[in-house]
């Protein structure tokens, strides 16, 4: 199935697509390594759940998240699911929606409250949205098994020794967009993550598909 993406977000995607052929080499390295190993694991067993996580589940989690459903969807890689998780439930950050949100991305507000549900959208696709809110291991809507954990932060890295049901572990690690908040470089600081980490998820599952 053509997968075909709102007009609305396609300049983001095209960006990055183009910056995905231009990481450094260091990282370039990293994600083909990790995307090597986790079509490996598809061929043994599929599904393989990609588990983002980060302290809070708020921030560079939640768009590792995303921005890995989103090249999924791209790539048609139906034995590829991505989640994301922290060492504690707060709420996918506000300023995290709004990034999506100028990106192109179309976002309902599903449940309020102090951690609320949002449905993304992101393709002309029927199938069901992308859906983000906060949550700690174990939440059962996470799975279980045959999980490849991606560390986000090197604070959860180190409070995580052991995420149970990984196969594999891959440290990520990007810089905390939180840094910037409310100060003038707030919106550009949050969007130059969301832009790093979708090149990112690009080249990530590309490289999964190629070897799988």
């Amino acid at each position: 199935m053509t997968i075909e993406l709102l007009a609305e977000i396609r300049p983001f995607v095209e960006q990055a697509i183009a910056s995905s052929n231009q990481l450094p080499i260091a990282r370039q390295e990293l994600l083909g390594s990790a995307g090597r190993q986790i079509a490996a694991l598809a061929k043994s067993r599929a599904p393989v759940h990609l588990l983002f996580v980060c302290t809070h589940n708020s921030r560079r989690s939640q768009f590792s998240q995303f921005w890995a459903a989103v090249a999924t969807q791209l790539h048609t890689a139906g034995a590829i699911r991505s989640h994301s998780c922290g060492t504690e439930a707060t709420s996918c950050n506000p300023r995290t929606v709004q990034s999506l949100v100028r990106s192109g991305v179309q976002i309902e507000t599903v449940t309020e409250g102090e951690n609320p549900l949002y449905h993304c959208r992101c393709t002309t696709s029927p199938e069901d949205p992308i859906e983000l809110f906060s949550k700690a291991f174990g939440h059962p809507s996470l799975p279980s098994d045959n999980l490849v954990a991606l560390m986000c932060c090197d604070d959860a890295d180190e409070k995580c020794p052991v995420v149970p049901g990984a196969q594999l572990r891959v440290p990520l690690h990007y810089v905390d967009p939180k840094r910037s908040d409310d100060t003038s470089q707030e919106n550009a600081t949050y969007d130059e993550r969301s832009m790093q980490i979708a090149s990112e998820m690009l080249f990530l599952i590309r490289t999964t598909c190629e070897h799988g």
